[in-house]
């Protein structure tokens, strides 16, 4: 955002009561930090996938994202 001047410094100047937020799925800083945050991928991380699909076959996604629904319950 600051490379395009919509970063929180330029839009403080702007208004100085703003409240700025960002969402990663991995966190700003770490080693994942840089990597995409698709529901399949948390699917796949937290062993969901696992527990889906037909026995003896290979992990399968839900139908539906439910990574990212229960992630927004969770928020709420």
């Amino acid at each position: 955002m600051d490379k395009l001047g919509l970063g929180y410094e330029d839009l403080r100047k702007i208004n100085p009561g703003i409240v700025y937020g960002a969402v990663s799925g991995f966190g700003h800083y770490g080693p994942y930090s840089q990597r995409a945050g698709y529901d399949i991928v948390g699917q796949a991380m937290s062993g969901l996938m696992s527990t889906t699909g037909w026995p003896d076959g290979k992990p399968t996604r839900t139908g539906t994202a439910i990574s990212d629904v229960m992630e927004e319950s969770a928020a709420v």
